[in-house]
């Protein structure tokens, strides 16, 4: 298994035998090999019970990129690019932070 952001990891250890975080909201979109996974911190109970500030963390998990498959990066350019446009939108700076 590989490790991912721990925004999620830490949001899913609370939610193991709930249903749900108050305050906080995790969505999966999964399409043609790539997992995006968002989840969106909207309380200052939630963000202490997650340890990160509120706010929208994505995880992209694609495990084509690890074998070098160009196609997958195609993919991936596309599904970030939409979410950086969303993000964005009214916005003069953000930070977008790439790891592994």
């Amino acid at each position: 298994m590989y490790r991912t952001d721990l925004t999620i990891e830490a949001a899913e250890q609370l939610m193991q035998g709930a249903k749900s975080i108050d305050g906080c909201s995790i969505t999966e979109n999964k399409l043609d090999g790539i997992c995006i996974t968002e989840v969106v911190v909207q309380t200052q109970d939630a963000a202490q019970k997650i340890g990160k500030p509120c706010g929208t963390y994505i995880t992209v998990e694609c495990p084509g990129i690890r074998t070098g498959e160009t196609d997958e990066f195609d993919k991936i350019q596309k599904e970030l690019a939409k979410y950086i446009a969303r993000f964005t939108k009214g916005k003069s700076n953000i930070l977008v932070v790439g790891l592994g």
